[in-house]
Order: structure tokens, then C-alpha cells, then sequence
């Protein structure tokens, strides 16, 4: 199964290229600010790699659903999602 079918705005990922530059060591206090900088370096990629993670997560349990519609259900919707909806209409 191809991604032709996933919503553009799930698969759209961005890679971010860092232009900061690291300053000289010359004191204590620059290679505080060196370990500051790679601790935000380090931080900043954990943040990006769970968004790509969850990013794959989407499409794979897109996919899934996707082929569980067409396989299981022959392209029909489910009888409990018609519930689920008559039951969110009331509230």
C-alpha cells in the first residue's frame, strides 16, 4: 500500500539543519556554555525524533485502518462508527 491515499499534512516532515555555530573554548565559562550548547543540541533532537516517531505512527495506524476498510469491511463503513456517531449527534 502506497501513502498516495495519507492526508498531506501527516507526511509533510521538515528537516531543520541548526546554523549556530560553537563558540571557542578559552575559559571555564566557555566550555560551561559548550556543555549548555550541546545539552540543547541533545534536548532539541529528542524533541524532533519523537515527532518523526509519532509522525510514522500516525501513517502506519492509518494504513492499518485503511486496509482493514477495504479488506474486512469491503469499503463500507463499520456499524459501530454509525453508532458512535448517532451517539455524538445527541451529546
Amino acid at each position: 500500500m502506497t501513502t498516495s491515499h495519507i492526508p498531506n499534512k501527516i507526511i509533510n516532515i521538515k528537516i531543520v539543519k541548526r546554523e549556530e555555530k560553537i563558540p571557542n573554548i578559552e575559559s571555564k565559562k566557555d566550555i560551561s556554555t559548550l556543555y549548555s550548547n550541546i545539552k540543547t543540541i541533545i534536548d532539541t533532537s529528542k524533541k524532533h525524533a519523537a515527532i518523526q516517531i509519532n509522525n510514522t505512527m500516525i501513517i502506519s495506524y492509518w494504513e492499518i485502518g485503511e486496509r482493514l476498510k477495504i479488506e474486512v469491511l469491503k469499503d463500507k463503513r463499520a456499524v459501530y462508527g454509525q453508532e458512535v456517531v448517532k451517539r455524538i449527534s445527541k451529546e
